[in-house]
């Protein structure tokens, strides 16, 4: 449990690190959706019920650029803390508060069920990793069962409910298992991988697709059923995930899973990866906690894990009535990726104009924009704007508003928000408007000389003049 307490940590450390390089981009004061504008309506709305509502510690520090700053740097050293073993438990209780301070203020950024993956598997870490000051790997803790349990609830559950939703959804890709078909084209980062993919043979993606049936609604069933079951339980998932990190880009979302998926195999398959001297060191020093420790450590445990039952039988439509904290504070939430596949690729552009004649467009950094670039890896980065772009496609403006506050931002040329772009086709001139139109992107056939063939272009919403 121990090494998978550090992987934890170093997935929260790559999450607390993506956000950190774009979070002034997004709720800085030159930003998209400035934080301070977001928690003053709040406190002044709701008063006291918006830190029931959305808890966030920038209710008490504020949304000043200083603030977000600080508060991605405090999750890293926490996160790094995590890592080394240095006070696990309190910096895993730490992250998980940092983290839900801009999960609950951050859409439509973080919306994404990994970030919630996060959260949780953050407070189940404040509950079963140790508290002590430094915790050596050949001193560690034996966890008790509920402990173990309430991991491996989360692994089972994620993959189960993953795999219950399609079928669930009644999607006909899915049930035909031609889901793949489109998914390596149509996914909202694809990888050079996924153009190969997709003009390969079809048996491949057929194939693909009954696998991942497989893994996800089978091998939970193998967690309760001992050692060996539990070990192919682990190697199904991890190969899993890693098929999926190979074939798109979906931020920490692989990383944290595989850590996960890996608190399924006994000590002996962990140790493994360590040196041989240490090895033989692990476990030969028990540590025993004080007894009123163990039992509170069991107790939140077993809470946790009635929490994660109850959550995965909501996915299963069985309705359980539970206090709202639950839900704000993210403590336990249903999960099911890619219910239903989409068969098409709309993508937003942005474009702007010196003149009103000539518009140029501003490539993103790893979305699709220009033809003649192809698709590249970003893992373990999660680009909120490049990821929330493609959802926004898929919409319609209405419901997604806040793509004015990206125009109004390139309008007034804030460094903030051109930062989270590729490039700056105006090289800092004045601009007269900007708007953004959409387009329907598709991979382009072997031997054209383009990654992309786009066509479709139509307006996405009102455009943005500077005199208004």
């Amino acid at each position: 449990m121990a090494l998978v307490g550090r992987g934890v940590g170093l997935t929260t450390l790559a999450a607390f690190v993506s956000l950190h390089v774009q979070v002034l981009g997004l709720f800085g004061s030159g930003g998209i959706d400035p934080m301070t504008r977001r928690v003053t309506f709040l406190a002044d709305s709701f008063g006291a019920e918006a830190f029931l509502a959305a808890p966030s510690v920038f209710f008490a520090i504020g949304g000043s650029d200083l603030a977000l700053h600080v508060t991605c740097a405090l999750g890293e050293l926490a996160g790094l803390a995590m890592m080394v073993g240095v006070l696990s438990g309190p910096a895993a209780l730490l992250a998980y508060l940092l983290y839900l301070s801009f999960a609950s203020l951050g859409a439509p950024f973080l919306p994404l069920q990994w970030d919630t993956l996060l959260l949780e598997s953050l407070v189940i870490g404040a509950i079963v990793l140790p508290w002590s000051l430094r915790q050596r790997l050949d001193q560690c803790v034996e966890p008790t069962l509920p402990m173990r349990a309430v991991v491996w609830l989360l692994v089972g559950r994620l993959m189960f409910a993953s795999g219950w939703v399609k079928l669930a959804s009644g999607d006909d890709t899915w049930w035909s298992l031609r889901a793949l078909d489109s998914h390596f084209e149509t996914q909202p980062l694809p990888v050079g991988l996924s153009y190969l993919l997709h003009f390969g043979p079809r048996w491949i993606r057929t194939l693909g697709a009954a696998m991942t049936f497989g893994v996800e609604l089978i091998l939970p069933f193998a967690i309760p059923a001992g050692v060996l079951g539990r070990r192919i339980a682990a190697s199904g998932f991890v190969a899993l995930m890693v098929s999926i990190a190979l074939t798109g880009n979906y931020g920490f979302f692989n990383l944290l899973s595989i850590v996960l998926a890996l608190s399924l195999l006994d000590d002996a398959c962990l140790l493994r990866v360590l040196p041989k001297r240490l090895r033989e060191r692990v476990g030969t020093v028990p540590r025993s906690p004080s007894p009123l420790a163990r039992r509170a450590t069991t107790g939140f445990a077993s809470v946790q894990l009635a929490l994660g039952a109850f959550a995965l039988l909501a996915t299963l439509g069985v309705r359980v009535p539970l206090p709202d904290a639950v839900s704000s504070f993210r403590l336990a939430s249903g999960y099911g990726l890619f219910a239903v596949m989409t068969t098409e690729r709309p993508i937003v552009i942005f474009e702007g104009t010196e003149d009103g004649v000539t518009w140029r467009e501003y490539a993103y950094r790893y979305q699709s924009s220009d033809v003649a670039r192809g698709p590249s890896q970003c893992f373990p980065h999660m680009p909120r704007l490049d990821w929330m772009i493609w959802f926004a496609g898929l919409g319609d403006y209405e419901s997604n508003r806040w793509i004015s506050a990206v125009e109004r931002g390139l309008l007034e040329r804030r460094p903030e928000v051109l930062g989270l772009f590729e490039r700056d086709p105006f090289h800092g001139e004045r601009l007269r408007s900007v708007r953004a139109v959409r387009y329907l992107y598709r991979f382009a056939p072997p031997g054209d000389p383009d990654w992309w063939v786009r066509e479709g272009r139509e307006p996405y919403g009102p455009a943005l003049s500077r005199r208004e």
